[in-house]
């Protein structure tokens, strides 16, 4: 038991210390890939990531919130029933918007035609392929194997990247064949580990979950503490917090992004669009930060056929998403997309917001939850101002450096 406990002990360190330095190198690697990559390549690149990431919220989203919101043990077959489900409307999701990115949005010039095609294909396929690994991913969740998602995301991440770094380094006008294998060894490591991890697990003889019974698995009532006002003043706060966090980042990013991005990458990233999406992107991650608060003290607090309903929401929602991600590509381009993820984030927001209005208030919680997301006056002129005199020193002063 002493081996054991010392080899936990020296596991989460190494976690902690990669949690701390991982992101810097792969920054570097990032900045390395910026630089090193054509413009052209560059903006394919991002286009090709949009299609994952909006690939992966339209076909995974639903399934696996409906799956998470199983607290019975008897319902668990038929919750992993359902996550297959994910993997044929994957790829037909994956085929929809593999056209649309095709046909529909602008297309990179003639000479990487070919390597676009390729690299969407590719993007939708390996989509398909993480699916199938969702029911293992979602068994995970629902096990605690917080070690094996670290370390999951870990190696996907490093390995894609630093795989991308080294072929850009090689073959630097060959941008978009790099990005298409450096995904594609990522997405398979990713199912190696999980399905591996998972079958080890099962066939070892110390086979058992993290918990005594499926119950607890599910939130469970302390006596003697009054959880749903704790509830509302932990929301109250984090609605506050995150909100004011993003606020600034609002307020300074709009103004300092062509200044950012000229010295993250140089004049190479700042002569295309990649400053309207930078602003662009500062306003999404004010709106997905507050949904996912929200959402969290929302599943928390819902009870299953509440938690049912809000999935058939779902549907709807990611079917807005679409349309509205096409009518904004064709108007806006790249910038499109973000503004309708910036939707999409609204729509989640409204209905959360609905549901936890209607929530009684306890007589504990002096203020409503809700009155978190409104900064006090004193802040807001202050990010006002902020925003003003960021404004014109970006109009007055960095226009004359």
């Amino acid at each position: 038991m002493a081996a054991v406990e010392e080899f936990e002990r020296n596991f989460c360190l190494l976690l902690g210390a990669t949690a701390d330095q991982g992101p810097r190198v792969i920054q570097r690697l990032k900045l390395f890939i910026a630089v090193k990559q054509p413009q052209l390549g560059t903006r394919v690149s991002r286009k090709l990531a949009l299609l994952y990431s909006t690939d992966t919220f339209v076909s995974v989203e639903a399934f696996r919130r409906a799956a998470l919101g199983v607290t019975e043990s008897s319902t668990w077959r038929q919750a992993i029933n359902l996550v297959w489900l994910s993997v044929p409307v994957s790829a037909a999701v994956s085929a929809a918007l593999a056209g649309l990115w095709l046909h529909a949005l602008s297309q990179p010039a003639p000479e990487v035609t070919s390597e676009y095609r390729l690299g969407v294909w590719v993007t939708a396929a390996m989509v398909v392929l993480e699916t199938a690994a969702q029911p293992l991913v979602i068994l995970a969740q629902a096990m605690l194997f917080v070690k094996l998602k670290v370390v999951a995301d870990m190696v996907t991440l490093c390995s894609r990247v630093a795989l991308k770094a080294w072929l850009i380094a090689l073959y630097p006008s060959h941008a978009i064949w790099a990005y298409c294998v450096g995904h594609a060894v990522s997405s398979a490591l990713l199912v190696v580990i999980y399905y591996g991890t998972l079958l080890w697990h099962v066939r070892s003889p110390d086979n058992c979950l993290p918990v005594k019974s499926a119950s607890e698995l599910g939130p469970r009532l302390v006596p003697g503490q009054p959880v749903s006002a704790a509830g509302g003043r932990v929301l109250h706060d984090l609605l506050r917090a995150m909100s004011l966090l993003c606020l600034v980042a609002v307020t300074f990013g709009w103004s300092y992004s062509h200044l950012l991005l000229r010295l993250y990458g140089g004049a190479l990233l700042t002569a295309g669009p990649a400053v309207s999406l930078l602003r662009a992107q500062c306003a999404y991650v004010l709106l997905l930060a507050v949904n996912g608060v929200l959402e969290c003290y929302t599943f928390a607090v819902m009870r299953q056929e509440q938690i049912n309903g809000y999935n058939r929401k779902m549907v709807l929602l990611s079917v807005i998403f679409v349309i509205s991600t096409g009518i904004f590509t064709r108007l806006f381009g790249g910038v499109g997309l973000i503004l309708a993820n910036c939707v999409n984030m609204l729509t989640r927001i409204y209905v959360c917001y609905r549901f936890v209005a209607g929530l009684p208030l306890e007589p504990a919680v002096s203020v409503p939850p809700l009155l978190g997301l409104r900064p006090p006056p004193a802040v807001a002129a202050a990010l006002v101002t902020a925003g003003l005199l960021a404004a014109g020193s970006e109009s007055w002063l960095y226009s004359l450096s």
